[in-house]
C-alpha cells in the first residue's frame, strides 16, 4: 500500500493507496480498489477513487476517463463536465476542445456545450480570442461562438514574389 509523508518524514496519509501520483496543483492521483481519484495535501480525499484513469491538474483541471468516455473534475472536486466526451484538449482561456461522435466542438469550465461539434479537426485550443477548425476539409479561424473569422488579406508587396538577377 501507498501514502505519504510530509518534509518531516511523518504519516501525512495514511498507506492505504494501491498505487498515487505526484502532487500537482495540490492534488495527488490516487487509485484504491483499482478506481482513481484525487487527495490533497492534507489527505482528505477531494475526489472519490471512481474513475478508470485521472491526469494531473493542469490550470485548475484535471481530465478523467470512465466507461471509454473522457470529461473533467475541478479542484473542489466537482465533476464539470461528466464523462462522455471520446477526446478532449486542455481548456484554455475558458475553453476546452472536445470530440464526440467523430466531430469537435467546444466547451466551458461549467461544463456547458458553447460550441457545438462540428469540426473534423481542431488545432490546439483557444489563442487571443481565436482557435483554428477544419470542417469540409478547409481550416479557418473561429471566435468564441464558433463564428467563422474573416482574416484580411495582406496586399502584395511590390516587386515580391519576382527573383532579381
Amino acid at each position: 500500500k501507498w501514502g505519504f509523508v510530509d518534509t518531516s518524514g511523518q504519516i501525512a496519509v495514511a498507506l492505504q493507496f494501491d498505487e498515487v501520483g505526484f502532487f500537482s496543483e495540490g492534488f495527488a492521483r490516487v487509485q484504491k480498489d483499482g478506481k482513481w481519484g484525487f487527495v490533497d495535501t492534507s489527505g482528505q480525499i477531494v475526489v472519490t477513487p471512481q474513475f478508470d484513469a485521472v491526469w494531473d491538474f493542469s490550470k485548475g483541471f484535471a481530465l478523467v476517463y470512465k466507461d471509454g468516455k473522457l470529461g473533467f473534475v475541478d479542484t473542489s472536486g466537482q465533476i464539470v463536465v461528466a464523462p462522455q466526451f471520446d477526446d478532449v484538449k486542455d481548456f484554455f482561456q475558458g475553453l476546452a476542445p472536445i470530440k464526440k461522435d467523430g466531430k469537435w466542438g467546444f466547451v466551458d469550465t461549467s461544463g456547458q456545450i458553447v460550441i457545438a461539434p462540428q469540426f473534423e479537426e481542431v488545432r490546439g485550443s483557444f489563442k487571443n480570442g481565436t482557435a483554428t477548425v477544419t470542417r469540409f476539409g478547409e481550416w479557418f479561424p473561429i471566435n468564441k461562438k464558433g463564428e467563422m473569422v474573416v482574416v484580411e488579406e495582406i496586399p502584395p508587396v511590390p516587386g515580391g514574389g519576382k527573383e532579381r538577377k
